[in-house]
């Protein structure tokens, strides 16, 4: 398989070479190797739902099976946590789940719990250990469908059980998370409540399905779903266009959402016969999904704007209910699929006066309206350019460099080492002006900027200080990119990173200032 980047820093899909014996005659087979789609996963971050879309375009399938068996190795081998050796105990006795839509707490019994890859159904568990839970029934809801697994406690009388994630196991349910109260044994009734957080989740999954349907609307019937995150914090939805989404189709996908939010319209669960369910006007199901018989359907409205999506993920009973729906990034994940991020109630709410405070912050700096922040930007940048052609008296600042705002100055032997901001998170310009500092002298610079929810650091360092090993570009990202959520690396001249708590740059541009004082001390 040949995976080449695009110009955008994306990943294309160019062509599959799979060795002779792997297939039929000549050694050629249209299955990929389950080993090199986890490898894409791993290495590249590019998910395996994607990988199906592009390998069907071609006529290819994608080995399933192997990629799980490699991915249940890489698990065991890295040591990933309890989460994956529960699950990958599935011989297990079955829980029933039926009841996983609901919110209010239920009677359950202990049928034992997952420990070390093995399913115990004997004994006591003590304050404090760590095992995967596994009831007769459960009102959790274990993660699938791109629905993260629901938190919670399970209680006795005098003991609690803290539940961080809910898996599904074969045919049972495990309940990962400790004993923090008491102490607990097979066969022993408990009460399962799920934490209110759920009702953060199910805005979100309501909101995905109002979020596809306004993407066909203002898209066209093309839009197809390619990958989704429901998360209590935020969704993700990955979807079929073959180019960015410009700012007004944005903003009229946001809007139709939003008018569908105030239409206060119901939603539906119905479980109809799969071929049934199959003939309802515009039913929407994800590429290379597997449904049962019956399925279940989720249908928002009715008429001209009716949604309907197979679904086995938990809903609201009716769309105001998910309060507001803002979209804060749109971005490439691959050739021909593009990705929203968005947030519905209470974090979209906090989010938007986020945005606000942030306007009058600035629009307070420079002295006017906020409504009339963006004429005052640009008569400023129009200020800073006349200065720079020395129309405007010259002096310090014609001699400012273009966009880049030094904040912090290292001395070195080499030469001065700055860090500071620049204006535009587009990592090409990023590169661009660190060269120009460079030939104007500068020995090393570690650029960050904030554009949206989008954080981008660029570090570039002189062969003598990265060769002397005083201080190296990739260990100088991977210092500031924690403190804005991110991860990054590259060489020791020329590295990257990417974040996505754009309010913590400042504090991680100070990081990056005293980690490169302390290397070069």
């Amino acid at each position: 398989m040949v995976v080449q980047p695009t110009g955008s820093g994306n990943l294309t899909l160019t062509s599959v070479d799979i060795k002779a014996g792997d297939g039929g005659p000549g050694g050629q087979s249209n299955l990929i190797p389950g080993e090199l789609v986890f490898e894409l996963y791993a290495t590249y971050g590019f998910p395996v739902d994607l990988t199906q879309i592009m390998a069907a375009e071609r006529g290819l399938e994608v080995d399933l099976a192997g990629y799980e068996e490699a991915m249940q190795k890489h698990r065991q081998l890295s040591g990933a946590g309890k989460a994956f050796q529960a699950a990958a105990a599935l011989d297990l006795p079955p829980t029933d789940d039926g009841a996983k839509y609901r919110m209010d707490p239920i009677d359950a019994k202990v049928l034992g719990w997952v420990i070390d890859g093995r399913f115990v159904a004997d004994g006591r568990l003590e304050v404090g250990q760590e095992v995967g839970l596994v009831l007769d029934r459960t009102n959790f809801y274990a993660e699938q469908g791109g629905q993260v697994g629901d938190t919670g406690v399970i209680a006795w009388e005098g003991g609690k059980f803290a539940v961080g994630d809910t898996q599904l196991a074969g045919s049972g349910i495990v309940h990962l998370g400790a004993v923090e109260i008491g102490t607990l044994g097979a066969g022993q009734a408990v009460r399962a409540q799920v934490d209110p957080r759920r009702l953060d989740i199910m805005r979100n999954h309501t909101g995905t399905h109002l979020l596809n349907w306004a993407l066909r609307e203002v898209l066209g019937g093309h839009v197809n779903q390619a990958g989704s995150v429901v998360a209590p914090d935020r969704l993700r939805f990955d979807f079929s266009h073959n180019q960015a989404v410009k700012a007004e189709q944005l903003a009229a996908v946001e809007r139709l959402a939003n008018e569908r939010i105030l239409a206060d319209e119901p939603v539906e669960a119905k479980v109809l016969p799969l071929a049934e369910a199959k003939k309802i006007p515009g039913v929407r199901a994800v590429f290379g999904e597997k449904y049962p018989d019956p399925v279940r359907v989720i249908v928002i409205g009715q008429g001209r704007r009716q949604s309907a999506e197979f679904c086995g993920g938990a809903h609201l009973g009716r769309t105001a209910q998910i309060g507001l729906l803002k979209i804060i990034a749109e971005e490439s994940v691959a050739k021909g699929v593009r990705r929203i991020t968005a947030l519905t109630g209470r974090g979209a709410v906090a989010h938007v006066q986020q945005l606000d405070e942030i306007v009058r912050a600035a629009a307070g700096a420079v002295k006017t309206a906020p409504a009339e922040l963006p004429d005052r930007i640009a008569a400023m940048q129009k200020e800073l350019k006349d200065l720079r052609k020395g129309r405007g008296g010259g002096g310090p600042a014609a001699a400012a460099p273009a966009g880049f705002q030094p904040l912090h100055t290292v001395e070195s032997p080499a030469g001065k080492v700055l860090v500071g901001t620049y204006p535009s998170a587009d990592a090409a310009a990023m590169r661009s002006e660190c060269d120009r500092q460079r030939q104007k002298g500068a020995a090393a610079l570690l650029l960050g900027a904030a554009e949206g929810a989008k954080v981008m650091l660029v570090a570039m360092v002189s062969e003598e200080l990265a060769g002397a090993g005083r201080l190296r570009a990739d260990e100088w990202v991977r210092a500031a990119a924690p403190v804005v959520g991110g991860s990054g690396g590259g060489r020791p001249t020329l590295a990257q990173a990417g974040g996505k708590l754009p309010d913590k740059l400042p504090d991680a541009l100070a990081a990056a200032a005293e980690f490169a004082r302390k290397a070069l001390a």
